[in-house]
């Protein structure tokens, strides 16, 4: 099984000169809606968006996935604005090299969302130098693409216990936090696979639906003590520096061989999907990272946030379907008291 980390590589954690000039402009410039845009799109003024970087609260983030492609920019974009950020990773010492002019800001763990002790050790360990924790960000994911009836049930209780019972593990942990300093927000990845059941990635649209159960519940439940969840839906996703198209798309999948029994038939979307991913990455992995930032510094985010045009139009697809398939049987019933 591979997790959504990726291969070691080498990263700048030093502002890129774009980013560095972007702050600079906004920091002198003393417009509100020019303050509400970010990554070069306007932002709804309910969210109440930060005027600047240098003006807004240095936040501690807690990221755990955060040598996977997002979560590397995720960091990146924390540590470019001045906050503070703990990277969590199950391979963190062999994927990051950090640069001197970030050591101070940031700190690594070792840590399998799996083992609720790990994942505790890193909660602690980021109490222990910072003192609190601002924003907890669940970037990590595994998936296994086969169909249904050929998933090896080793496969599906670990795309489980890491997709789900990681995610519980993280919000345990963490959740008695927030609650005593009332406030707080949870960035949760979720899937277009958990706005759709996927052909061929059976299991893995089941984790990701229960994440969409998980943290929707849970974002009514802690508006009590002042935190907030969100759930992000990013597009395929490219990196704009590199463009490297020949990394493995989507490389927390596993992709297994098909029986004769489902060749041609639906069971291959996925794969078809992952392919297709490999040469269509539109959504920019830098935006992402910028914006992610911006959210976790509104006062209202959204309950869901969907990054891309493919995830978009995904959700607006699955939306229109659901609306019809509703109109169109509604009248087995004309009412709840019909009985006849």
């Amino acid at each position: 099984m591979e997790t959504s980390e990726e291969s070691p590589q080498t990263i700048s954690l030093t502002p890129s000169s774009h980013v560095a000039a972007s702050l600079e402009e906004k920091g002198k410039s003393g417009n509100t809606h020019e303050a509400r845009v970010v990554a070069g799109a306007s932002w709804p003024l309910s969210c109440e968006a930060p005027v600047n970087s240098s003006s807004t609260d240095k936040y501690v983030w807690l990221i755990f996935g955060a040598t996977g492609t997002i979560g590397r920019h995720i960091c990146r974009a924390a540590l470019e604005r001045g906050d503070t950020v703990m990277a969590c990773s199950r391979n963190i010492q062999a994927t990051v090299t950090v640069s001197q002019a970030w050591s101070e800001r940031l700190l690594i763990s070792s840590c399998d969302v799996r083992s609720r002790p790990m994942v505790k050790e890193s909660v602690d360990k980021t109490v222990e130098c910072y003192g609190r924790i601002d924003v907890v960000v669940n970037c990590v994911a595994i998936g296994v693409s086969a169909p249904c009836e050929e998933q090896d049930e080793n496969d599906v209780r670990a795309q489980f216990e890491t997709n789900v019972m990681g995610l519980f593990h993280i919000v345990q942990t963490t959740l008695p936090l927030f609650r005593q300093r009332n406030g707080g927000k949870y960035i949760m990845f979720s899937s277009i696979a958990g706005m759709l059941g996927i052909p061929g990635l059976g299991p893995f649209s089941g984790t990701k639906w229960a994440t969409e159960g998980f943290v929707e519940s849970l974002s009514y439940e802690i508006e009590e003590f002042g935190a907030k969840a969100t759930l992000v839906y990013p597009g395929p996703v490219q990196e704009a520096e590199t463009r490297d198209k020949r990394s493995p798309p989507w490389r927390h999948f596993v992709i297994k061989p098909l029986s004769n029994e489902y060749l041609g038939t639906p069971a291959e979307h996925a794969r078809r999907m992952i392919l297709w991913v490999g040469g269509h990455r539109t959504t920019s992995v830098e935006k992402i990272g910028e914006i992610l930032w911006q959210l976790a510094h509104s006062r209202n985010p959204p309950m869901r946030l969907l990054l891309g045009s493919e995830a978009v139009e995904s959700m607006r697809d699955k939306l229109r379907q659901t609306i019809e398939e509703v109109e169109d049987w509604k009248f087995l019933f004309t009412s709840d008291g019909d009985n006849g």
